[in-house]
């Protein structure tokens, strides 16, 4: 990115482009925003924010545009509000909410509508208080009070339309919002209290919630709320320990987590959850070890994360996860097709050496164009042997790799190739 930020919100457009708002930067919260392009696999600068903020929410509304509620300016916790415009570029004020917040939670409701929730101001406290925002008539209104206030917690909506609060409370609740009476209601306890946990929905509509931390201690246990039965129930615990880390379902149903940050440090590790068998297997640890990243699902099934701390500062890098568990992205047909994923990978090779395996490509293509197919699959071979010698000296990571030779061998075989044995 162009900016090193920590905690930023993290929202997925209409496109399938990412827009990452805000965060903690080298030098204090940040108004600015950036977006990754999904097809030239780039950033480029999105609309200021008209407040720095970090510790807020971003919410996609039904129009496009995205809701920022709340945060930490540097100068204290805001109440206000505004409305990202992607289509004119700019930023709208919006009437402030009730409450300044920050570490507070966001989430779209079937009908348009958000509920904002919990958070503090550092001073008065910690919210039990709700309020929803009307998207027609840009107004706030309050909703029900939670049972109790929480902070560095997880709102996630279920197939019935209702709404789970994890934890972030000091007693290990959960509790449940039902828009039709605009009312909470409480639930099982959790078996463990959670600040700072990863929660993510699972296929079959249950609620993973894994690690967080309880005082100084980092959790490797899992949970998992099931709707039809009203109870959390214990799952196999993560192979790490985990706090203000990044969750993200994959193609195939399992759970990426990936990262952490706690008072010891950061992590780079990384693991799948795996809810046919209900068991955690270790994938590739990330390039750079990060905590309190954003993250977002790419098309094809890859993750794409960002920023964090890292090395007790904040980072710009930015990968991408793609692994066995990960279907390379679908619907490549031609050489062309691989280069968004060279520019992926391409920070990580010496000097211009992507530029190298872009021409290939390119030669490829015209020989496809051309309609001579033995010539594009004897360029695609030097393709598939420069990567290889990249993997061999160490200048192309695991990862990178894999995702180059999963399109490599993919379009070898729409052509009607053979492809080379996979690399080691």
């Amino acid at each position: 990115m162009a900016l090193p930020r920590s905690s930023p919100a993290v929202v997925t457009l209409p496109d399938g482009d990412i827009l990452v708002t805000g965060g903690l930067s080298i030098s204090g919260p940040t108004s600015t925003t950036e977006i990754f392009d999904v097809q030239q696999m780039k950033w480029r600068p999105g609309p200021t924010m008209i407040s720095k903020r970090v510790g807020h929410t971003a919410t996609l509304l039904d129009d496009g545009t995205v809701l920022i509620t709340g945060g930490e300016t540097g100068t204290g916790t805001t109440s206000s509000a505004e409305l990202l415009n992607l289509s004119i570029g700019a930023s709208i004020s919006l009437p402030s909410m009730y409450f300044g917040r920050s570490a507070h939670a966001a989430v779209k409701l079937a009908g348009g509508m958000v509920l904002v929730t919990g958070g503090s101001d550092w001073v008065t406290g910690e919210w039990k208080q709700a309020e929803l925002f009307d998207p027609v008539n840009h107004s706030w209104k309050p909703a029900g009070n939670m049972a109790y206030p929480r902070i560095f917690f997880a709102l996630q909506i279920l197939e019935s339309g209702m709404v789970v609060a994890i934890s972030g409370d000091e007693n290990g609740t959960s509790e449940l919002y039902d828009p039709s009476s605009n009312s909470w209601i409480g639930t099982a306890k959790m078996n463990e209290k959670r600040y700072g946990a990863g929660s993510m929905e699972l296929a079959d509509g249950g609620i993973l919630a894994a690690g967080g931390m309880v005082d100084s201690t980092t959790l490797y246990t899992t949970e998992i709320y099931d709707p039809s039965s009203n109870s959390w129930n214990p799952a196999a615990p993560m192979i790490h320990p985990r706090a203000h880390f990044s969750m993200n379902r994959l193609s195939n149903g399992s759970v990426l987590a990936a990262g952490s940050w706690d008072s010891t440090g950061v992590s780079g590790t990384s693991e799948v959850f795996l809810p046919d068998t209900g068991e955690w297997a270790e994938v590739g640890n990330m390039n750079h070890p990060r905590g309190a990243h954003g993250s977002a699902s790419l098309p094809g099934g890859a993750v794409l994360v960002m920023g964090g701390v890292t090395d007790s500062t904040e980072t710009s890098t930015a990968e991408v996860y793609a692994g066995e568990s990960v279907s390379p992205p679908s619907g490549l047909r031609m050489p062309k097709d691989i280069i968004p994923l060279v520019i992926v990978i391409a920070n990580e090779l010496p000097g211009y050496s992507a530029n190298g395996l872009i021409a290939k490509l390119l030669a490829a293509q015209a020989q496809y164009d051309d309609g001579a197919n033995a010539t594009c699959l004897e360029i695609l071979d030097a393709f598939y042997n420069q990567v290889r010698a990249f993997h061999q000296s160490g200048h192309l990571s695991e990862p990178g790799t894999t995702l180059l030779y999963a399109g490599y061998s993919q379009v070898v075989e729409c052509i009607g190739g053979v492809p080379q044995p996979s690399i080691p």
